[in-house]
């Protein structure tokens, strides 16, 4: 009999365009740490009392996929479960320029532009900001907004001393996420290539997702999701996500190398980080089916 050493498994999903439906697409292979999703059954039983004192009928009810994948939080891994957590999607950040707001300059810890509203552009506090188009030290770093008006950005940290500057990009970097009210479903396979075994699981929603950070150890990040339905498949069937896209490279982030800002300044005396988010989905079963509709 093989044995399936857990090292080996792939985990691989893909974005559902019809829930519960298994899409045919490459998928992507996911980075993790461990893997609880399984499928689970209602067990119904008779409750008649009978004189031989046995319980006359035992049977299977609804079906149900449940457990969490958790994994060490890198960008870009986990892009799309976070995007599901939130019932929504990644947008790119806004950009502006000296064509609309004519010149950029620094006073004290803030960015000023000389026209326009960065406000009506698209900005918000939080955001993290760069620039470019011009030749300075500030070009090309980090900024993070914490306190924003029409023409002014406050930023963390303070930059360098400059002098109006009439040729300038000031953009916001990467992608954001704001709450929606998409409900994006996932097809997730766990395939076992040295048993030729792969577990795929159907109709798959984010419950919640949970972050956590301390000052020695990497950012770790769980997600946990509800499901429809599973099945088991080997052979010549499995996997059914044969060549996904490889997993991510991005780096890992770890406390010790992060800040966090409380009224707009650096606090440094945190043990500890926690943050979740719960979108408290139930599976409620029907009449005459053996998973649940929705």
């Amino acid at each position: 009999m093989p044995l399936q050493p857990n090292v080996t498994a792939n985990i691989v999903y893909a974005a559902e365009s019809v829930f519960g439906t298994t899409p045919v697409v490459a998928g992507q292979r996911l980075r993790r740490v461990t893997s609880s999703l399984s499928v689970t059954k209602d067990a119904i039983a008779s409750n008649e009392v009978r004189s031989d004192q046995q319980v006359f009928d035992v049977r299977h009810g609804v079906r149900r996929v449940g457990g969490a994948i958790q994994g060490e939080l890198s960008t870009q891994t986990w892009d799309d479960f976070l995007a599901a957590a939130l019932r929504s999607s990644w947008v790119a950040g806004v950009s502006v320029s000296n064509s609309t707001h004519t010149n950029v300059s620094v006073v004290g810890s803030t960015f000023t532009v000389g026209a326009g509203s960065l406000i009506t552009a698209g900005f918000k506090v939080g955001d993290i900001i760069r620039l470019s188009g011009f030749t300075h030290a500030n070009v090309g770093r980090n900024f993070k907004i914490t306190a924003l008006t029409a023409t002014a950005a406050t930023v963390f940290p303070a930059p360098a001393a400059m002098t109006s500057q009439t040729t300038f990009t000031m953009a916001v970097t990467g992608r954001k996420l704001i709450n929606g009210v998409l409900t994006p479903s996932f097809t997730i396979e766990q395939n076992y290539p040295d048993i030729d075994v792969s577990e795929l699981f159907n109709g798959c929603r984010v419950n919640s997702i949970g972050i956590s950070m301390n000052p020695t150890g990497m950012a770790s990040i769980s997600a946990d999701f509800v499901g429809l339905n599973g099945s088991i498949l080997s052979g010549a069937t499995a996997p059914q996500y044969a060549s996904p896209t490889a997993e991510t490279t991005t780096g890992l982030l770890a406390g010790i190398s992060g800040s966090l800002l409380f009224g707009g300044s650096q606090s440094t005396i945190i043990t500890s980080f926690d943050l979740s988010i719960s979108n408290n989905l139930s599976s409620q079963p029907v009449v005459g089916a053996t998973t649940v509709p929705e």
